[in-house]
């Protein structure tokens, strides 16, 4: 049975972290099954993808013009029909789905827009299942009526901040609470997300994720990387991935780097951040104030593959994330990468990192902003470059076998064949 799978996301995937991440990877490893998967975006391209409208806000006159265009007004009739006359859905329920649309006419309108867009089409191409790349509110409405309109089971992906939040004012929980399937990548995130909304245990799926190998190829050996990019062979290299946010809690690194150089004057520590955000003023006053423009460089975003060279070259990854009332690190993909290049990494007891994380075997946990914790475990690695290696090795081993794309993707390729399967 050759599966056709209808996958949508509103976000950039290039510009999306790790959920761009995580859909990409997905996407590109259905190209090497017997399966389709068709991939509806507003921004990324590739054999299988089909664009849609970018959500925005509508004009008072663009939300009267919906009952003059014939095409917009059949959609908005046929869905509204089915949800009215569907048998599985409660009738108060019926009342508070057409009510959010009323009081909400934006994502009503962005909604219809995309149904004119794709459903036609959904319709020729015979789609199996329907999935959507987030639980959002602008992702949740589009997917749950398509699967009414074209009678298909739907599944979401989910990573931690799209459900974090649940609003009376929203039908977010009543969309999550009837997908037929929802994907984690963590037991942490299907523990949280089961607090925060009413889902049955069946109905919840965890399949890490991984890499593509192919992607972090890198020739060049470590000495050799430095040269390249006027690192000392001496420097212990510490590295730092990810949006610059609050929550990340690079500002505690450099902090960390600070009470190290008092301790020990002549450690020889360097410390480089790949990306930037609303906290990149912050970091570079910070550095400045601190007096460490020599022991700390700012790359700001770069390519893939100086990423990855510098991953390659460092000595130590380290992410302390916490998690805030309305974000947490769902699991950090960019451990697994440090791992893949051998490089023992340092993260929190936080969210889904103590599953991308093995304390003491592939890294060091720390405490949420607990910057003695975290100079007590940079120190750790910084004087035990023999444990450090091991962990790296041993972190390495772990990604090359549980990580792998290629193996992950027939997970869900299970899971979609079982729900289609299922009465």
């Amino acid at each position: 049975m050759n599966m056709r799978i209808a996958l949508f996301y509103f976000g950039n995937p290039a510009k999306e972290g790790g959920t761009g991440y995580v859909l990409d990877s997905l996407y590109r490893s259905f190209e090497h099954t017997n399966h389709k998967l068709y991939f509806f975006n507003p921004y990324y391209k590739g054999k299988l993808t089909f664009k849609l409208n970018k959500i925005h806000k509508y004009k008072f006159s663009e939300i009267l013009s919906l009952v003059r265009d014939k095409k917009k007004l059949k959609i908005l009739i046929l869905s509204i029909s089915k949800i009215i006359f569907d048998k599985k859905t409660y009738f108060p329920d019926k009342i508070r789905i057409l009510f959010y649309f009323l009081i909400k006419p934006n994502i009503l309108l962005n909604t219809i827009d995309n149904l004119v867009r794709v459903y036609f089409f959904l319709k020729k191409l015979n789609i199996d299942i329907i999935l959507g790349g987030a639980t959002t509110e602008k992702i949740l409405p589009l997917v749950f009526i398509l699967s009414k309109l074209l009678k298909k089971k739907v599944c979401c992906l989910t990573y931690g901040n799209d459900f974090l939040v649940k609003s009376k004012f929203s039908l977010q929980s009543y969309y999550i609470r009837n997908l037929n399937l929802i994907f984690l990548g963590t037991y942490a995130l299907k523990d949280l997300i089961k607090k925060i909304h009413p889902i049955k245990e069946n109905r919840i799926k965890v399949i890490r994720y991984g890499l593509i190998f192919e992607d972090y190829e890198i020739k060049e050996n470590k000495d050799k990387l430095r040269r390249n990019h006027n690192i000392s062979k001496q420097d212990f290299v510490l590295l730092s991935v990810g949006r610059h946010v609050s929550r990340k809690n690079f500002d505690l690194v450099i902090k960390a780097i600070r009470i190290i150089k008092d301790r020990i004057p002549n450690a020889e520590i360097k410390y480089c951040l790949i990306g930037e955000g609303e906290t990149t003023l912050y970091l570079k006053n910070l550095t400045n104030e601190l007096n460490l423009l020599d022991e700390i460089r700012f790359l700001g975003f770069t390519s893939k593959r100086t990423r990855n060279e510098f991953y390659k070259l460092s000595d130590l990854f380290i992410m302390p994330s916490s998690l805030e009332k309305e974000s947490i690190e769902g699991f950090g993909i960019v451990y697994i990468e440090a791992n893949f290049f051998k490089c023992p990494v340092i993260g929190t007891y936080s969210g889904g990192i103590t599953e991308a994380i093995l304390d003491q075997e592939t890294g060091l946990l720390v405490k949420e902003k607990n910057i003695e914790d975290l100079v007590h475990k940079i120190l750790i690695m910084y004087n035990d470059r023999e444990a450090s290696r091991v962990m790296g090795e041993k972190g390495h081993e772990r990604v090359i076998k549980y990580f792998n794309w290629n193996s992950i993707v027939h997970e869900y390729i299970k899971q979609f064949k079982n729900l289609i399967n299922s009465s």
